[in-house]
């Protein structure tokens, strides 16, 4: 089992509101609209990505080619935003550190209030159920 703890301040950019933004080209009444990815969305799925690593480091723990377990519970300031708008950066950057799928991942979005101490915490793990977290 693993598990990952991100201050909310730079979770906030993994989810799919902040990732893309749309500029028109300049120069041009009629530019082509263009989507790119932000920078702070890059440099947060940079961060996820090698707290990922390091606790696969120190912990030893190898993950096999099975259904994986992930929970990813957001602990929010306020009520506003949407939990399950970071599921797809979480498991696209958890697939990319342990070389496994996203289709064998089972994700689930618990969230809550913590006024003073926002974060993201994610737990990976595999077994037969999902409260199998050992």
């Amino acid at each position: 089992m693993l598990k990952v703890t991100m201050d909310y301040s730079k979770a906030l950019y993994l989810s799919k509101n902040k990732a893309k933004k749309v500029t028109r080209k300049w120069g041009s009444i009629y530019g082509k609209a263009r989507t790119y990815t932000t920078e702070e969305h890059l440099a947060a799925r940079n961060t996820l990505f090698w707290l990922i690593k390091q606790q696969l480091v120190l912990t030893g723990w190898v993950a096999k080619k099975e259904k994986t377990f992930v929970e990813i519970h957001l602990y929010k300031s306020t009520q506003s935003g949407d939990s399950g708008n970071y599921t797809n950066a979480v498991c696209d950057v958890i697939q990319e550190v342990l070389g496994i799928n996203d289709s064998w991942f089972v994700p689930s979005n618990p969230w809550d209030i913590d006024k003073k101490n926002p974060r993201l915490e994610i737990t990976i793990w595999q077994g037969e159920r999902e409260n199998d977290k050992s």
